[in-house]
């Protein structure tokens, strides 16, 4: 696996650097884009493709 850069989002399963955010409901009004509901953000494209949800975030866990 690839080493990491500081601050680059990259999968913990399988090393990819692609994310995928899905939303629903999108539409353009006056020739621009409004986004609708976020259904999942920064998840790995490649695990999606394969259907796996693997979030590239690393968890926060409080102190």
């Amino acid at each position: 696996m690839p080493k990491r850069q500081d601050g680059m989002l990259q999968c913990n399963r399988c090393g990819c650097r692609t994310s995928l955010t899905t939303t629903n409901g999108t539409y353009f009004k006056d020739g621009r884009r409004i986004n609708g509901t976020v259904i999942e953000k920064d998840v790995c494209a490649n695990c999606f493709k394969d259907g796996i949800k693997s979030s590239m975030l690393p968890t926060i866990k409080p102190a």
